[in-house]
């Protein structure tokens, strides 16, 4: 992936045969972010923001990666939670590649209808 990042003009990721992310290199890298949010004892996140791509809850430690990611979307996330800290956390292209494949629903659950 480190050489990929570094030739790339512009990269694209497909999941399911369909693209979930496209662009350069640096937007996919302004663009996509983690927050890392330490909660309140007892608490959980509020609600997912509909741009988050993949979360981890791990005891107090939540972390959603979001895209697109915005200064005020990381001020309500942090505001809406309580948050104890906040973090946004800058990824490299193999970690956007990560979060994107493991938030994205298998194509089996996609075609489930309820």
């Amino acid at each position: 992936m480190d050489d990929v990042e570094r030739v790339a003009d512009e990269v694209g990721i497909l999941v399911n045969g369909r693209f979930a992310v496209q662009g350069t290199v640096d937007e996919l890298r302004n663009r996509i972010k983690r927050i890392r949010i330490v909660l309140p004892d007892g608490k959980l996140p509020v609600r997912v923001p509909s741009e988050g791509v993949f979360q981890k809850l791990s005891r107090r430690e939540w972390i959603v990666t979001v895209d697109p990611f915005s200064d005020a979307l990381f001020e309500n996330v942090q505001s809406e939670n309580d948050a104890v800290s906040a973090d946004v956390i800058e990824l490299n292209l193999e970690e956007i590649f990560k979060d994107v494949v493991r938030g994205q629903k298998p194509q089996s659950e996609e075609a489930k209808v309820d």
